[in-house]
């Protein structure tokens, strides 16, 4: 079975970095762990991945406030 992304349309209800070219071939989804965010695995993994196909780096749904440097910097879970 062979699938065809026309058009890719993304109802998201939080924060989250994408990148969906005009006929994606694949979709690759980027989860991070405790205490990161999509803005960080989108930058590390966007040079590996074809600029053929769409990424998703979402934020995870529990906003966790780290301390760094004397301030609060969201991050999540």
């Amino acid at each position: 079975m062979k699938r065809v992304f026309n058009n890719l349309p993304l109802k998201l209800s939080h924060e989250a970095h994408t990148y969906v070219p005009v006929n994606p071939k694949r979709l690759f989804i980027l989860l991070h762990g405790y205490l990161l965010d999509g803005k960080y695995m989108f930058d590390f993994f966007e040079d590996i991945l074809p600029k053929d196909c769409a990424i998703i780096a979402p934020n995870g749904p529990f906003m966790v406030p780290v301390k760094k440097n004397e301030e609060f910097k969201p991050k999540f879970a």
